[in-house]
């Protein structure tokens, strides 16, 4: 993943560490995981309000959430919210090659991260996901944070085995990912 980082000033995040959510999570899980087991991980000071600050789980697993499809983009945006309505403060929801859709505070956007013919799939999630929690732990801002972890899951895609991937090569494939409105954000 992420080689470290110069040292930098404190993160900008005062508080208990944030609850997150992500990798295969069988629907019945999510929820109950908002019904009880948040409560307890609160009482052990990891989030401030009994929420999970992030979800990110992919579109079948949306599907099965909502015991329905997410086929459309106004369909994963509804999926998405009842995700949010559970308490989630933020919901990504990956879809393989396709951008990933994003909802954090009052927006929904669409996350594309560079593309390439040939790759390993395997561990990409996870790494975008700890190139994301990296970025945002160093006190980056939530989108910044939200495209260094595309362009770490990318650069897994590139070489097999997990976290080969050096700093330099995160921030260059950075430049490719784009974070724009979701299509059914922008006609809403």
């Amino acid at each position: 993943m992420l080689q470290p980082a110069p040292p930098r000033p404190a993160s900008p995040r005062p508080g208990p560490l944030p609850a997150w959510v992500f990798g295969v999570v069988p629907a019945v899980f999510l929820a109950v995981f908002f019904a009880y087991p948040v409560t307890r991980i609160v009482g052990r000071g990891l989030s401030s309000e009994g929420e999970p600050d992030l979800v990110k789980i992919n579109d079948w697993e949306l599907a099965e959430f909502v015991c329905g499809p997410v086929s459309t983009p106004a369909l994963m945006l509804a999926g998405a919210q009842r995700l949010r309505d559970g308490g989630a403060r933020s919901v990504i929801v990956t879809r393989g090659e396709l951008p990933a859709l994003v909802l954090h505070e009052d927006r929904a956007w669409q996350l594309t991260p560079p593309r390439f013919e040939h790759g390993f799939r395997e561990g990409c999630g996870d790494s975008m996901m700890g190139g994301l929690a990296a970025a945002w732990a160093l006190g980056e801002s939530f989108e910044r944070a939200l495209v260094l972890g595309a362009a770490a899951g990318a650069a897994n895609f590139l070489q097999r085995g997990l976290a080969h991937a050096s700093r330099e090569v995160v921030e260059k494939l950075a430049d490719a990912v784009t974070l724009e409105s979701w299509p059914v954000a922008a006609a809403a």
